[in-house]
């Protein structure tokens, strides 16, 4: 039995000052990932091959465009310039490499580590979440989002503000809490990037990764994305490209379908990192989370490549796939070989 993936390519490109005029493929390398063997015993593993196999890249013999997973890291994202730079750089890779992406965002810059210290904070009494309120309406207002982006912001920092609040009540900062604490980061993220990208002129939508079928189980902090999230998110994330009926319960994923339908091809812009047990509980899939959330859209969709873009300090550098992300990986069973070219090249 194996786990068929699609060919999966990792690009770590340099967020230097005017990369996003740069041809990203003009320097690219395909090669196919090797198949993961799996043992027959592991019901899992054979059902999620069972899921996977017979999905194919969009693009493979069709002549349309190549379908890829790009995935943007914090500091790719860490103020309202680099939010301009990814999404220029997503709008020049459709329109001159015939790209067509799946976004898979983290949050702004440092935020995941600062929601943390606000959770330390609340525990001692202090509510304080003031420079993580700062920095996204500030974003908000440097990109000139539309008054129903900043009103989701909004929205969410202050449900942000309600969940402090409640622990520093309670004195109690619990594994649940502290996930749907730090979901708040990627959450808005996604939102000031797709708007970025409306602005531009390229339609996009913002979804939190539960709505387009992540489900989880596990511990909190660290758990597993189960394998029936490979149907889901091949069936609501294709029904958004392809502007098809989606299955019941993904409202987000239907509305970006009428959207897709009154403005053309649809660039959907999903959080990293996160997902929901089937009560419903945000949990978070640990450190590096987001890295393992493209992989696993690029091998529920059969994509041609997924792109992780986290930035190199110098030109010169030759980033190294760190020994821990790769066993996490493959204890998710996501046994993708990962050839890291940084960008630009030396």
């Amino acid at each position: 039995m194996r786990v068929l993936f699609a060919s999966v390519f990792v690009t770590s490109m340099a967020l230097t000052e005017g990369f996003a005029s740069r041809p990203l493929h003009s320097q690219r390398q395909e090669r196919p990932v090797a198949s993961a063997a799996r043992s027959s015993s592991d019901g899992a593993v054979a059902e999620a091959s069972a899921e996977t196999s017979p999905a194919k890249s969009p693009s493979s013999g069709s002549g349309e465009k190549k379908r890829v997973v790009m995935k943007f890291g914090g500091s790719s994202l860490a103020d309202s310039e680099r939010v301009k730079e990814v999404a220029a750089l997503i709008v020049q890779q459709r329109r001159e490499a015939g790209v067509d992406p799946v976004v898979v965002c983290s949050a702004m810059g440092s935020t995941t580590n600062a929601l943390l210290a606000a959770g330390d904070f609340a525990l001692g009494g202090n509510v304080y979440c003031d420079a993580i309120r700062s920095l996204h309406l500030s974003t908000c207002d440097e990109l000139g989002v539309s008054e129903e982006t900043r009103a989701e912001v909004e929205g969410l920092l202050e449900g942000l503000a309600q969940l402090l609040n409640g622990v520093m009540c309670l004195g109690e900062l619990s594994p649940r809490s502290k996930d749907l604490l730090v979901s708040f980061g990627e959450r808005m993220s996604v939102r000031l990037v797709a708007a970025q990208l409306n602005l531009l002129g390229c339609p996009a939508s913002a979804h939190d990764a539960w709505d387009v079928g992540f489900k989880t189980a596990g511990e909190f902090g660290n758990a597993e994305i189960s394998t029936s999230s490979y149907a889901a998110v091949r069936d609501t994330l294709g029904a958004v490209l392809e502007a098809k009926e989606c299955s019941p319960g993904y409202a987000a994923a239907r509305a970006a379908v009428h959207a897709k339908e009154a403005g053309g091809a649809l660039v959907p812009v999903v959080t990293g990192f996160l997902g929901a047990d089937d009560q419903g509980r945000v949990q978070t899939l640990g450190r590096g989370g987001s890295d393992l959330t493209a992989a696993f859209i690029g091998a529920a969709m059969g994509f041609d490549e997924i792109q992780v873009t986290p930035p190199c300090r110098r030109p010169s550098a030759r980033p190294v796939l760190q020994a821990q992300r790769r066993a996490r990986l493959k204890k998710r069973r996501l046994f993708a070989k990962y050839r890291l070219v940084c960008w630009p090249p030396k």
